[in-house]
């Protein structure tokens, strides 16, 4: 693992769960980036609303759709992103006969060249989209090598509900880790996942969890 990720400190606060520890000393740290969620529309300085592979790759066998309403699906009928003044609600939607997922763009469209790491998916179809729902990521404003990261969520129940707070890759290169902060399934909601995903370079590029 890269010596710059190993002094990596990450620290999630859910907002029902006081911590027991006293908090870190962030004297010496200076704020760089964050969001109170407190306007009327998301900030599409900060975020965008897809993964960096674009919204049409089907990942962890999910059924959902995540509607990309900054960029590619601006104007789209449904957004799951409600504000309340102070709050950011990501929501999800069943989809149905006149709610669909949207059309992926043709193979030759030029939104691949202008979105470079978007993948074209040619098993995408949007009728096999159960759910939409929504994810925010600061992929193309704000990628940090170490440093402090915190958010505060509170966390839906219920059975197929997947909250996460992630660090993702910017780039899938070498042994760059991805550090999953906060993964909650629906059915266990007394239940919180950390995990660390890397590669083994040295061992043929093995996957690795812990």
């Amino acid at each position: 693992m890269s010596t710059s990720f190993i002094k990596y400190i990450a620290l999630l606060t859910l907002l029902w769960h006081p911590a027991t520890q006293a908090s870190p000393d962030l004297s010496e740290y200076n704020l760089v980036f964050h969001d109170e969620f407190d306007g009327a529309v998301l900030d599409d300085s900060k975020w965008s609303t897809t993964h960096l592979w674009g919204p049409f790759v089907d990942i962890n066998q999910e059924e959902q759709y995540y509607v990309d309403s900054t960029d590619l699906d601006q104007g789209y009928p449904f957004s799951p992103f409600v504000f309340t003044g102070d709050t950011l609600k990501i929501r999800a939607e069943k989809t149905s006969d006149t709610l669909v997922a949207p059309n992926q763009p043709a193979e030759d469209s030029p939104i691949w060249l202008s979105n470079p790491d978007f993948q074209y998916n040619e098993d995408y179809d949007p009728s096999n989209r159960n759910y939409l729902s929504g994810l925010i990521s600061s992929v193309n404003s704000f990628n940090m090598t170490h440093g402090y990261v915190e958010a505060r969520a509170k966390l839906p129940a219920g059975q197929g509900l997947w909250s996460a707070f992630w660090l993702l890759n910017s780039k899938y290169v070498e042994d760059v880790p991805e550090i999953d902060i906060m993964e909650n399934l629906g059915h266990e909601p007394n239940k919180v996942y950390h995990t660390l995903h890397y590669f083994d370079i040295n061992n043929g590029w093995q996957g690795i969890s812990s």
